[in-house]
């Protein structure tokens, strides 16, 4: 039987899984290409997956007093956050995005199994809306449907971009 610690851990790599089946059909595509929906301008898949990087990383590993892993280029993917301008030292390449995704991604998985009840039960403090839940749970729940979130986004990146075959 899987502990609790087990199936948060499972659920956050399947919602991982999901983002990286969408951002692998996006691969030849201009990543960084922002479209327009009424006028309003939509995140580029460039930036959804440095946000992810970054949000995974405070959601998860600072919000559960876990060590963070530091990289100099977030601060334009964190909440609210817009592309970085061309020529910014936080323009950086997708590989080194992906990479610090990668390993922000794996010591979060490491954590949470890692975790124990009592930890879980701990309160947290945020004004972010993480739901009802205000403990590490709620957190580690709201980091999953925020991944999750994201992953629709780069579905709907592939149908503008022209991607077949996609439900």
């Amino acid at each position: 039987m899987k502990t609790e610690q087990q199936i948060l851990a499972q659920s956050m790599d399947m919602a991982r899984h999901l983002t990286l089946s969408y951002y692998r059909l996006l691969r030849d595509k201009d990543i960084e290409k922002q479209f327009k929906c009424d006028g309003v301008k939509l995140n580029s898949a460039y930036w959804i997956m440095g946000h992810l990087a970054v949000s995974q990383n405070y959601l998860v590993l600072k919000m559960t007093g876990a060590e963070i892993i530091r990289f100099p280029w977030a601060k334009p993917f964190g909440m609210g956050g817009a592309m970085p301008a061309e020529g910014s030292e936080e323009r950086v390449d997708i590989s080194e995005i992906l990479s610090i995704l990668n390993q922000v991604h794996d010591r979060c998985l490491t954590h949470i199994v890692a975790l124990t009840t009592k930890q879980l039960d701990m309160a947290v403090e945020t004004n972010l809306p993480i739901g009802r839940e205000k403990t590490a749970r709620g957190v580690l729940m709201h980091a999953i449907r925020h991944e999750a979130s994201h992953a629709g986004h780069l579905s709907w990146l592939c149908k503008l971009h022209g991607v077949e075959g996609l439900v």
